[in-house]
């Protein structure tokens, strides 16, 4: 089995896409607002165990670990675990609805950005192709697949590669704070002159990366 899993993480290391270590550079090492990441997988894949994306990742949280299986993807549990052990380094960030500081970038419509939604969490959709990405080891038929991630709750930002991602992140947060401060200063009688052009959902849509790890990757959460 070990000997399958080094296999595993060798050919994750060799087949990742060019942009996914400039865009964990950005996150991990802005000036502004370096963020903490967390990968969050269902299966073996575990960033700390491949050279070239160890350096990123504070943790990874599986569905294979034996206090969370089998509460996989798309069950709180595994994302509860993620939260909690972030704030046991020191994370003291926000969940909720117009206040989350946590950014979960997927590809599963389901089991990604729903799932992290529900928690309050951002969400940012990864499509790096036009249609729906199936899972091939899904018990799921293809048709059922594509049905269910139809009626998926839809992510905050859709991106079709990772090359953005910090620039779409802060784009949106400083549209959010913006509209909050203008709802405020309506409330008490006057108004801002200006609105912030462009936003997350310039070009495809609005999310981001699957797994932000490779071209069968995980789930990663970062938080600010």
């Amino acid at each position: 089995f070990n000997a399958w899993l080094d296999a595993r993480n060798a050919a994750a290391a060799e087949h990742l896409f060019d942009d996914v270590i400039p865009c964990l550079t950005q996150l991990v090492e802005g000036e502004d607002d370096p963020c903490l990441l967390v990968a969050i997988t269902n299966g073996r894949g575990d960033p700390s165990a491949i050279s070239v994306l160890a350096p990123f990742f504070s943790f990874t949280v599986s569905g294979e670990d034996h206090d969370i299986f089998p509460h996989r993807k798309p069950s709180r549990v595994i994302f509860d675990a993620a939260v909690e052990r972030a704030r046991g380094l020191g994370w003291a960030g926000k969940l909720g609805k117009g206040e989350t500081t946590w950014w979960h970038v997927g590809d599963d419509r389901v089991n990604e950005v729903e799932a992290a939604a529900a928690l309050g969490m951002r969400t940012v959709l990864l499509e790096r192709s036009s249609d729906v990405q199936l899972n091939s080891f899904s018990t799921m038929t293809p048709e059922a697949q594509k049905a269910r991630a139809a009626t998926a709750t839809r992510a905050d930002v859709t991106l079709g590669d990772l090359a953005n991602l910090q620039a779409v992140i802060k784009a949106f947060d400083s549209k959010v704070a913006f509209d909050k401060g203008d709802e405020m200063n309506s409330a008490s009688g006057s108004s801002s002159s200006s609105k912030i052009s462009g936003g997350a959902g310039a070009g495809k849509g609005s999310g981001g990366g699957s797994s932000s790890s490779g071209k069968n990757g995980n789930g990663a959460s970062t938080k600010k």
